[in-house]
């Protein structure tokens, strides 16, 4: 036999391997459902900080969910390092964004950003004193320590969390909801695309994800010199505008001590 037909042979039984390996391995969605092809995918994550040098879509300009955060919320659900460098990072991140299955004018045009949103209903009940007889629930890009904060210091009790929850167990943001064809198996009916996704592994993910947030969460109170989020005032929190920064409470209208618990509350949290 000669030898181009050796190293063919070679190189047939190599993908064999590998495409076994892909479609019995339950780590990676993406492998599963697209066996070889999809190391494509983690090649080009691997060397996407070099390319970049070359490409001007940055880590966080990307909608709903920037590469970053995207990259967080993985590294997060997989107990692997969630540091990021940021010597070339401006951090700005202008919109909240939508989601994979609906109209592009709702997902551009509908609805007021959450803070604002938020605040408006927030003041609302406030100024008839009514605040602290509702439960406030926040949605909208809140599943992240930083806007989790800011949402429970705005007023929030607590928070909902949905598509950082679906990033968490595999969801990269293809876009496909609503086509049935989620190539991970998170948004799909297809028969063929669900197996990819693993309940049992993407379980355990997804609950490191939480855990994380709230233990970092956790850490941002403490740095407020808060023992919990909820105690953390709009006053300890400021908001770059161009070359300043002001107090959030001045920002969003806050008159003092809106956004923070009832006294007895406080006094339990803190305890």
């Amino acid at each position: 036999m000669s030898i181009p037909g050796i190293v063919a042979i070679a190189v047939a039984a190599s993908l064999v391997l590998i495409a076994v390996h892909d479609l019995t391995q339950k780590r990676h969605a993406i492998l599963r459902n697209f066996p070889i092809i999809g190391h494509f995918r983690y090649w080009l994550e691997a060397i996407g900080p070099e390319l970049r040098q070359y490409i001007v879509t940055s880590n966080d300009e990307e909608r709903p969910f920037s590469r970053d955060q995207r990259r967080w919320v993985y590294a997060s659900s997989k107990k692997e390092n969630n540091y990021f460098g940021f010597g070339t990072d401006n951090t700005i991140d202008g919109g909240e964004g939508g989601t994979g299955a609906a109209p592009l004018v709702f997902t551009d045009h509908v609805a007021l950003p959450f803070r604002l949103g938020f605040a408006e209903v927030y003041r609302t009940f406030a100024k008839a004193g009514a605040h602290h007889k509702v439960v406030f629930i926040g949605s909208g890009k809140l599943g992240f320590p930083e806007t989790a904060l800011l949402a429970m210091a705005l007023g929030c009790d607590m928070i909902n969390v949905a598509r950082e929850a679906m990033l968490s167990i595999g969801c990269i943001q293809a876009q496909r909801c609503h086509t049935g064809h989620c190539p991970t198996g998170v948004a799909t009916q297809n028969a063929w695309l669900m197996p990819g996704l693993d309940p049992n592994l993407k379980s355990a993910r997804l609950a490191n994800y939480l855990a994380t947030l709230r233990k970092e969460l956790t850490h941002l109170a403490h740095a407020c010199g808060q023992r919990h989020p909820s105690l953390v005032p709009l006053d300890a929190l400021g908001i770059v505008e161009g070359p300043a920064t002001k107090s959030a409470r001045e920002i969003y209208a806050y008159q003092p001590g809106w956004g923070l618990p009832p006294e007895d509350d406080a006094k339990v949290l803190a305890a």
